[in-house]
């Protein structure tokens, strides 16, 4: 944004002068700046004096489309022994907060205001300085120094996500003495630091485990008087010996926004002392806290049927996806929830789930809503029943009861084998109740199950779990930048949420330094409706990310899965990419903007251009008469699917030369969608134009994406 009355200074200007206004923070010092100009004098701006003199040279700061981690080279004159010293001492700028400012000066020499919100000159940088050069030229007595500087995105450059150990998410050291752990303030939540959720994971588990099988015993039985004798066959119960051995490896936990399908990551497993048969095993999913779990595949096959035919081939069928059902408590108002060791299980009615498979539910909303937090589901899967108790990840969730309780009377079989690293024997801490100021074994902001199974002759290893989640309700802000959690599919909130969040994300400040009416006003823009949507009812639409009576057909929706072992800059890239959106930096707030046909913000003609037009075309290389684009498609298992889309007219135009263009769309998995934003990239190659040239000063406040006019 730039003030009215500064555009029109420059524009009808004839002369303007340029200033840059240099603040870098000392290096020593707590938050002490010097303030440089490399204006012919001092400048006086925001209560400090900026002196002349030293700064010899800013370099020239390009934007671009996508998202850019920018950089700015600032030149020192040498000449000043104070600066050497800084650049070649202990005490380096490196790592020191630098800002820049670009300064519109009149014939008074004083600053022109810019920027609307304070009034002042242009915030043109702001970053940190990454490296000093020094450059001497001894026979001319001369050296100039150079602050290599990157800007606020460089901190983006990094890995931010949760991973599923203990000394990672309580932020452990060693205590320096027995090489014990001790939590410090490495944890990215106070909390953190005394939830013991992940204790028992990354590491190798080996377990006796005695269950009961079933072997085939061959007999002889005589008959008429022992003269005539069979070989008969007969079944027993045996009691069989397993040695289960399970290694639990840290991975890190992904975001979800909207719904997707996403591994289980087991974090904790034991067996029962007085039974080592029976078995509990813990997995985590994701951050929390999700909406609910709308589908379990357990060993790859879903509880809730992909479709209505599936019961007959698995034997696993609690309703059918393609109509909308979900993971659910089936609960007849004529029957009570059982109880068992604080389990509260839920029976469900598999006779009664056919083509209408609301036909059996006391309200026929229930099936789409998926799990609530802490339930628990009994699920009839292929190599024996599962309990399922869910957790929806909570920040300030409790322990799962059913593990403190039996921690709490040295219940499980591990727990009264394995020692402490102090060697010392577990007790209830084995997995810890929470108490004052101790969170226990919560796994706070964890979207986790705990699944209770029977190690039988079908199942000799722990299952396989995958969930279908609906995941986190984002910050929606309005254009009066009131906020409310919403479910919401537009990519705009789930990339505002990711940037400004320091347990997974960039950890900007979303007060100070993100344009939210830029957000608003992209968002605003994605959700115009696309009337490519078929009339008929979209199957599996609880799937794609529809609620009941929220049937969107807004232009872009994205059910967003983001893997937080990338860098965080690569998951903006994606997530940017799905949109065509870009973000910038502009007067020191993150900027957000959409390539679009919106109306022009001005008309630039042949006389403002400075030197040279060139004009080229690129549509050549890249221009297509058909697209194909992949989505993961929840109506085909959560696999990839293929999606043509074809012009005829732009093959008749190529001579009727086929030319196919790819484009993937990791982050949409609506077929209306991602046909919409096909037929957009097909339609974008067929006019692929460059045009450099130099423009007006008077056209500085131009960014990315802004749409002009050219009068040439």
């Amino acid at each position: 944004m730039t003030l009215q009355s500064a555009k029109d200074y420059l524009a009808t200007a004839t002369h303007v002068k340029i200033a840059h206004l240099v603040a870098i923070e000392l290096p020593g010092t707590d938050s002490t700046y010097a303030y440089l100009t490399d204006y012919l004098s001092s400048i006086q701006f925001g209560g400090s004096t900026y002196q002349s003199g030293r700064v010899t040279n800013v370099s020239t700061l390009r934007r671009a489309q996508g998202v850019q981690n920018y950089t700015l080279q600032v030149s020192i004159a040498g000449e000043f022994s104070s600066e050497l010293d800084r650049a070649i001492s202990d005490l380096s700028y490196e790592g020191r907060v630098i800002t820049v400012y670009k300064a519109y000066l009149d014939n008074t020499g004083s600053i022109i205001p810019f920027d609307p919100v304070t009034n002042g000159p242009e915030l043109l940088f702001t970053g940190k300085i990454t490296s000093i050069n020094v450059s001497e030229d001894y026979s001319k007595g001369s050296s100039t120094i150079t602050w290599e500087c990157a800007g606020l995105l460089h901190d983006f450059e990094k890995v931010n996500g949760r991973l599923t150990d203990d000394a990672a998410h309580r932020g452990l050291a060693s205590d320096g003495v027995n090489s014990l752990p001790i939590p410090t303030n490495g944890a990215k939540r106070e909390a953190y630091r005394t939830d013991t959720g992940f204790q028992h994971a990354n590491q190798t588990i080996s377990a006796n485990i005695s269950y009961l099988g079933k072997e085939k015993q061959y007999y002889l039985k005589k008959s008429w008087g022992g003269l005539k004798t069979k070989l008969r066959e007969r079944e027993v119960v045996v009691q069989r010996e397993l040695d289960l051995k399970t290694s639990l490896e840290a991975r890190y936990l992904p975001v979800v926004y909207g719904v997707r399908r996403i591994p289980g990551i087991p974090v904790f497993l034991d067996a029962l002392a007085s039974d080592p048969s029976t078995m509990y095993c813990v997995y985590a999913f994701c951050e929390g806290e999700i909406e609910s779990f709308l589908n379990l595949y357990i060993d790859g096959v879903p509880a809730v049927c992909t479709n209505g035919e599936a019961a007959e081939t698995t034997g696993v069928c609690m309703g059918n996806a393609q109509n909308g059902d979900t993971l659910s408590v089936y609960l007849d108002a004529s029957r009570k929830p059982e109880r068992d060791n604080n389990w509260e299980r839920f029976p469900y009615d598999r006779d009664n789930v056919g083509s209408d498979s609301n036909s059996h539910l006391n309200t026929p909303a229930a099936s789409t809503t998926g799990t609530v937090d802490r339930c628990t589901i009994n699920i009839l899967a292929e190599k024996g029943a599962v309990e399922c108790q869910f957790f929806h990840g909570k920040p300030n969730q409790a322990p799962c009861p059913v593990l403190v309780n039996i921690a709490a009377s040295n219940g499980f079989l591990l727990q009264n084998q394995l020692k402490k690293l102090d060697g010392s024997s577990w007790g209830a801490d084995y997995w810890a109740a929470a108490g004052t100021g101790n969170s226990g074994a919560a796994l706070l902001d964890t979207a986790y199950i705990v699944a209770k199974f029977k190690i039988t002759e079908d199942r000799t290893e722990i299952p396989n779990l995958e969930a279908v989640v609906s995941g986190k309700l984002p910050p929606v802000r309005t254009a009066l930048n009131t906020t409310s959690n919403l479910y919401t599919l537009n990519p705009v909130w789930h990339l505002l949420d990711y940037l400004s969040s320091s347990t997974y994300g960039g950890g900007i400040d979303i007060n100070t330094q993100i344009d939210l009416e830029s957000f608003n006003s992209v968002a605003s823009k994605l959700n115009v409706e696309d009337t490519s949507y078929s009339t008929s009812f979209i199957k599996w639409w609880r799937y794609i990310g529809w609620k009941p009576g929220q049937y969107t057909r807004a232009l872009m929706q994205c059910n967003t899965l983001i893997q937080t072992e990338n860098a965080v800059t690569k998951n903006v890239e994606e997530l940017l990419g799905q949109f065509n959106g870009t973000l910038n930096v502009i007067s020191g707030r993150y900027t957000l903007s959409l390539e679009d046909n919106s109306n022009p913000l001005v008309n630039i003609p042949m006389g403002d251009v400075v030197g040279r037009v060139t004009v080229q075309n690129i549509a050549n290389k890249d221009k297509w008469n058909s697209i194909q684009a992949s989505i993961i498609d929840p109506a085909m298992d959560w696999s990839t699917n293929q999606i043509t889309f074809f012009n005829s007219n732009y093959l008749t135009e190529d001579n009727l030369i086929r030319k196919r263009g790819q484009a993937v769309f990791s982050q949409i998995t609506n077929y209306y969608t991602a046909r919409a934003w096909a037929e957009r990239t097909l339609n974008q190659s067929r006019a692929g134009r460059i045009l450099k040239m130099t423009v007006h000063y008077k056209y500085q406040y131009l960014v990315p994406n802004n749409v002009v006019t050219f009068t040439y």
